[in-house]
């Protein structure tokens, strides 16, 4: 049976981005280079995979899609191209929230660092959606339902030790350092097509 090719598609984010693999191994990614474009880059970006590749839409075994939360009209364009294109080709769809595809941009903790994370995803003044994580020695699993709280709700209840990838961060590091709470970096809270297809 030939090795089926599969594409990862991004648009949580204002600058969307598209990969393409080929059983277990990733072979491109393609970022848009304009912001909010979603609607003209999304099917360029695909064809060009395509292209490069010599793939046939009819080969594509499998197509993943970031679903949320995130840009609303990115992630409609998403959504509703992948489902045109697994309908058309018989690809199987496999959607990802998108708090677990930033979360694959945090590196596996040492034994000295926090085995807990939180990806909160701004949505409204001070609230946050939230997910919590713990590492399971190879990805970060979501262990709690995805909840819409304020940090400080989360910094009353979260598990200790916590890493925290506020996206976009608060104005204050608060916390930061204290109760055995610690910051990530506000760059890897950008949600990428490669993490979405390791996924």
């Amino acid at each position: 049976m030939p090795v089926e090719w599969n594409i990862a598609i991004e648009t949580s984010s204002p600058r969307g981005s598209v990969a393409i693999g080929r059983g277990n191994d990733l072979l491109e990614t393609v970022a848009a280079t304009q912001p909010r474009r979603h609607n003209l880059d999304l099917m360029p970006a695909i064809d060009t995979v395509f292209r490069r590749h010599g793939v046939s839409p009819a080969a594509v075994g499998e197509i993943y899609v970031s679903l949320g939360p995130g840009s609303f009209t990115g992630l409609r364009i998403a959504v509703a191209t992948a489902r045109m294109l697994a309908l058309t080709t018989g690809a199987r769809l496999v959607g990802v929230p998108t708090a677990e595809v930033i979360a694959e941009n945090v590196d596996p903790p040492s034994e000295a660092a926090a085995h807990h994370l939180a990806v909160c995803l701004n949505l409204k003044r001070d609230q946050y959606h939230t997910t919590r994580f713990c590492h399971d020695g190879e990805h970060w699993t979501p262990d709690a339902a995805p909840a819409l709280m304020t940090l400080a709700d989360l910094f009353d209840h979260g598990p200790r030790p916590l890493m925290v990838l506020a996206t976009p961060p608060p104005e204050t590091d608060g916390q930061a350092g204290e109760n055995g709470i610690t910051w990530c970096e506000a760059t890897r809270g950008v949600p990428l097509a490669e993490a979405l297809w390791q996924l």
